[in-house]
């Protein structure tokens, strides 16, 4: 059975005066360990890593020699209409390895 954080996710990151966009996606496959397959998991096109536990959400997104790395917890989790289920996680996020424009701010993941 896969962890309850697995499936499609709307990524909004922002830092700074950079706006959140609502066009980028998170997929992430995990199991109910809170492993994250990193073999189908996907932030647009890049790999994704990490640990999920009850509460909380660690991730590292690869991107040609860059990682960034996100630390989250879940802040919101109800089921709507007795079948579908929202869920937000927040936390922080700080960039890894080569320049970036943003090296560290604010990730919220929402799901649907």
């Amino acid at each position: 059975m896969p962890h309850k954080f697995e499936g499609n996710w709307t990524v909004f990151e922002t830092a700074g005066v950079n706006p959140p966009t609502e066009k980028d996606r998170m997929h992430l496959f995990i199991n109910d360990a809170g492993v994250v397959d990193e073999a189908k998991s996907r932030h647009g096109q890049s790999r994704v890593r990490g640990n999920a536990t009850a509460n909380t959400l660690r991730l590292e997104r690869l991107d040609n020699g860059n990682t960034r790395k996100f630390d989250g917890q879940l802040c919101l989790d109800v089921i709507i209409n007795t079948n579908r289920q929202v869920m937000v996680i927040t936390g922080k996020f700080v960039d890894i390895a080569k320049a970036k424009a943003q090296t560290e701010g604010v990730w919220v993941i929402v799901k649907p």
